[in-house]
């Protein structure tokens, strides 16, 4: 399990990870390109 936590902000993002992360890993990916993409606007 990966999850985003809400406490993020600013340019600190916190991510919870546990269990087995192998398929986890490939929606992570692209959600790590994603908030490195929104926090570069």
């Amino acid at each position: 399990m990966i999850e985003i936590l809400k406490e993020s902000s600013g340019n600190v993002v916190g991510f919870a990870l546990g269990g087995k992360l192998h398929d986890d890993y490939k929606s992570f990916v692209p959600q790590m390109e994603h908030v490195v993409e929104w926090r570069l606007e």
